[in-house]
This record gives structure tokens, sequence and C-alpha cells, in this order.
């Protein structure tokens, strides 16, 4: 038991120097480009900092120390519970960061601060609900490329014959659960990886700290997957100029797989078996 609590508490110590790292690596660039002007004073920006940090901890980085912690029973209420409560932290983060850290009257500022100053949403939603659409066959069309040459080159046993368990966990909610968790990542992760991050860390690491945030996955083919989507998603961020687009095309990627390829893959698995 001891021996247990132990090799937990060593996973737990790895995130904390990558978190404190990229927590002051957000604040040096937002003065830099002295926005917001709150923190100048070094006391703020320390406790933004910190924020920041502890934000990363328990976050994106946090999958590392669960990298083979076998999930908590019930895996489909704990995990479905854990993703919703993953969200609100990440909501109540970026809150607190504006209200905190911003210009004097921080709200004005909040659309652009987090990638929302969309001036033609109807253009960014069409945009959005496109490249959704593509972003789905096209890394559908990737992971099936890969997993054919892999299979030629090693043999058919190297992938893994199931879904991870996440994954069977997603495809067994209720119909408006799953709505809601496609709807919630899309709006939540797209403010906060892209809208927020990436206009301050560059496309690189916003795109690694969004994979890391989905190693729980567990598959390496789902990964690959991840790093694909973030990628287009950060293009329409860079291209578009607001995080709207890249909102939408998540939701909508998101939606074709909880609401219709995951739970179609699992009914035809359990009329197979």
């Amino acid at each position: 038991m001891d021996e247990v609590i132990w090799q937990v508490g060593v996973r737990w110590l790895i995130p904390i120097v990558p978190a404190i790292a990229l927590g002051w690596w957000v604040i040096r660039q937002w003065v830099r480009h002295r926005r917001p002007p709150g923190l100048e004073d070094p006391l703020r920006r320390g406790l933004a900092m910190t924020l920041l940090a502890l934000f990363f901890y328990v976050g994106p980085l946090g999958s590392i120390a669960l990298l083979g912690m076998p999930l908590p029973e019930p895996p489909e209420e704990s995990w479905m519970l854990f993703s919703f409560q993953f969200f609100t932290v990440v909501s109540l983060a970026l809150v607190i960061w504006t209200a905190y850290g911003s210009s004097p009257v921080p709200w004005r500022r909040l659309r652009e601060d987090l990638g929302w100053q969309a001036s033609r949403p109807l253009e960014e939603v069409s945009v959005g609900v496109l490249w959704g659409g593509l972003a789905w066959f096209g890394t559908l069309l990737v992971l099936a490329g890969v997993a054919l040459t892999i299979q030629a080159l090693w043999g058919d046993g190297i992938l893994p014959e199931t879904p991870p368990q996440l994954v069977t966990a997603m495809a067994a909610q209720p119909f408006a659960v799953r709505v809601g968790l496609a709807l919630s990542a899309g709006v939540v992760e797209e403010t906060f990886f892209r809208g927020f991050l990436q206009p301050r860390i560059g496309i690189f690491l916003s795109t690694l700290l969004f994979t890391l945030g989905h190693l729980a996955y567990g598959s390496p083919m789902l990964v690959l997957g991840v790093v694909l989507l973030s990628l287009v998603f950060a293009g329409l961020m860079h291209w578009r100029g607001n995080v709207l687009a890249a909102v939408v095309a998540h939701s909508v990627f998101d939606g074709i797989q909880l609401l219709w390829l995951l739970p179609a893959a699992q009914d035809a698995a359990l009329a197979g078996g």
C-alpha cells in the first residue's frame, strides 16, 4: 500500500515543473505585448502565473500522471462526471483570468481576450460546419491508412482489437449527454486552447497541451487523431482570426463521433459478438 501511494505521489510530482514553466511563459508573453496592463504589477503578475500554473497542473499536464492508471468504476459515470467537471474548471479559470488580469473594465475585452471577436458570425459558423465535416473525413482516412500500413508491416496483432475504455464509455451515454459533451468540448476546449493559449504561446505548444489533455484515451491511434484535429482547429483560428469557426468545427466533429459513429460501431460489435 505504501509503495502504491509513493508511486502515485511521484506521478503527480512530474507535471509540477512544466506547469510552472508554462504559467511563467504565458505571463511573459502577455506582459511583453503589454496586454493587459494590470499584469505589469509584480504581485498581480505572480498571482496570475500561479493561477495558470495550477490549471496546467490539474488540467492538460495532469494527464501525464494518469497514464497507465485504470479508470475508476463505474467507468461510464465517473469519466463523464470528470469530463464536465474539467470543462467547468476551464471555464472558471478563464473567467477568473479575465476578471483579475485584464484592463480596468475587463468584460469589455472579454471577446477579444478569448478570441470570440467574430465580425461575421454566420460566415464563421458555415466555415466551421464545412471544416468539421472535412476534418472528420480526412482524419478517418489518415488513421485508416496508418492502420493498414502498420498491419502490412507488422501484422494484425499490433493494433488493439477493442476500442479504448473511454470510447466505450462515451458511446454508452444517453443522447442528451452526448450532445452536451460535444457542444461543451467544442466551446470550452477551443476557447481555451485556441482562443486563449494559441495567440500567447503559439500553435506548437497549444497543440502539445491539447494532445496531453487527451492522453487518457490510452490509444496511440486516437492520440494521432487528436494531433491532426488540433492542427486543423489551430489553422482555422489562424486563418479566421477568431475562434468561432474552430468551435463549430470541433463540435461538428465530436457530434459525428458521439451521435453516430461510436454508437453504430458499438452496436455492430455487440451484434457480431
